[in-house]
């Protein structure tokens, strides 16, 4: 009896292999996709992060907002606020999933992939706290801020919640 391999042995061991291959470059490919949606938003959210807090050399919306002579209006998507020393109006709001912050009429886009802005106001009296749209109360602001993945594969956004007790001297 001689032992050899057959045709057929050839065929099915060859097969399975091309079977392992292709599975194992699938899991490849997919690892590949993954890392960089991975990346693509966490730089997103690192950027709106920066936006909201800051990132040193430039003041971000809790900053402004903290140190701003006075708000220009309450709107719920936007903010406006006005400096202490020159008066000088910073405007932040979302166009087009771009959150941008204008000073004195030059503007500068901050983060991308942001799909919403919005601001709610509170004033505090005798320790309880309340909604306001009255300029000259609000104490208090909360910003929700909304940042797409930037794919059509997982639709679900980001969610940023940040507040700040505010100096709003009137």
């Amino acid at each position: 009896m001689r032992r050899g391999v057959t045709l057929i042995e050839l065929l099915v061991g060859i097969a399975t292999a091309a079977i392992l291959v292709g599975t194992c470059a699938k899991v490849l490919q997919l690892g590949i996709v993954t890392y960089g949606f991975s990346k693509r938003q966490n730089e997103s959210l690192t950027r709106t992060r920066m936006a909201v807090a800051g990132d040193g050399s430039r003041s971000g919306m809790l900053q402004a907002s903290r140190e701003a002579y006075v708000f220009g209006s309450l709107p719920s998507s936007s903010m406006t606020v006005l400096d202490g020393g020159s008066l000088a109006a910073t405007n932040f709001y979302v166009t087009n999933g771009n959150l941008y912050r204008t000073v004195s009429g030059a503007g500068a886009r901050l983060a991308d992939q942001v799909t919403s802005i919005s601001f709610s106001y509170y004033m505090s009296t005798n320790g309880m706290v309340s909604s306001t749209t009255v300029v000259a109360s609000a104490s208090m602001m909360t910003a929700t801020i909304s940042v797409g993945t930037g794919t059509t594969v997982a639709q679900k956004p980001y969610i940023l919640y940040t507040g700040a007790q505010l100096r709003n001297h009137p």
